[in-house]
């Protein structure tokens, strides 16, 4: 293998946040609207709702204390790709 060492990720290891939500669940924000743009940059297709809030609060932990998260940063991008289809015409200013 590469070398690579997995560490166990507990219950009590993960925060959850709600307040990238938005007013609605499952609405984008403004900001993960934003927050796909500046993804798309980098060559990362995210969706508006799920994994655009998820990257949208990301980053801002990120700017707020880029040691939040310890030396080493992982976004698990687990898929969304169907959420793409039914905004296309929203985020096609945005690619």
């Amino acid at each position: 293998g590469a070398g690579l060492t997995v560490a166990l990720v507990e219950p009590a290891d993960v925060t959850k946040r709600a307040v990238w939500l938005g007013a609605t669940y499952g609405d984008p924000t403004p900001a993960s609207r934003e927050a796909v743009g500046d993804a798309a940059v980098c060559g990362l297709s995210l969706e508006p709702v799920y994994t655009g809030k998820a990257f949208h609060g990301l980053t801002q932990e990120l700017l707020r204390d880029q040691a939040v998260f310890g030396p080493r940063v992982c976004f698990l991008h687990t898929g969304g790709i169907y959420g793409l289809f039914p905004k296309s015409k929203e985020l096609e200013p945005l690619l």
